[in-house]
């Protein structure tokens, strides 16, 4: 598991809003994940859809 800081209060601020996420994507990780997702891990999800 990879640490990293979650800005979810401050979206302007995170590193993950550079990450183009479709709707099937967003609809996948709210499915199975309940937490934050490092920028890593949500460029891959974004590569398989």
């Amino acid at each position: 598991m990879k640490h990293f800081e979650c800005n979810a209060m401050s979206i302007e601020s995170c590193e993950c809003k550079m990450v183009g996420l479709s709707e099937n994507d967003r609809a996948t990780i709210a499915k199975n994940y309940s937490d934050c997702l490092c920028v890593s891990c949500l460029t891959v999800l974004s590569n398989k859809g």
